[in-house]
């Protein structure tokens, strides 16, 4: 599977209301193909924000420079309200800041 067809399969599943949603507390729960994810409560009434979950598995060892390969499935219920740690990015040996972003 492509990467764009699994980060359009994840955002169909965040996107649609259908059986995949339910409701358990303050919680927003849905089922992704790795596993279960919990969301949390945004700013906006009514919306539901999920964030840090995998797309694919990370690029490491014999996956580096191939194309992605489904991320490892998980158990139990996976937090999804904070974003993952950032990219590794080294500074601008004249500014000390990071590279920005183009």
């Amino acid at each position: 599977m492509t990467l764009m067809a699994q980060r359009g399969d994840l955002l169909a599943l965040l996107c649609l209301f259908g059986s995949a949603w339910w409701r358990t507390g303050a919680a927003d729960l849905v089922r992704t193909q790795s596993g279960v994810v919990s969301g949390t409560a945004a700013a906006a009434p009514g919306v539901r924000v999920f964030k840090g979950i995998p797309y694919a598995a990370p690029p490491v060892g014999s996956l580096r420079w191939r194309p992605p390969e489904a991320p490892a499935t998980w158990p139990g219920t996976r937090s999804a309200g904070n974003f993952g740690p950032e990219c590794m990015q080294s500074l601008n040996a004249a500014s000390g800041k990071k590279p920005r972003n183009t």
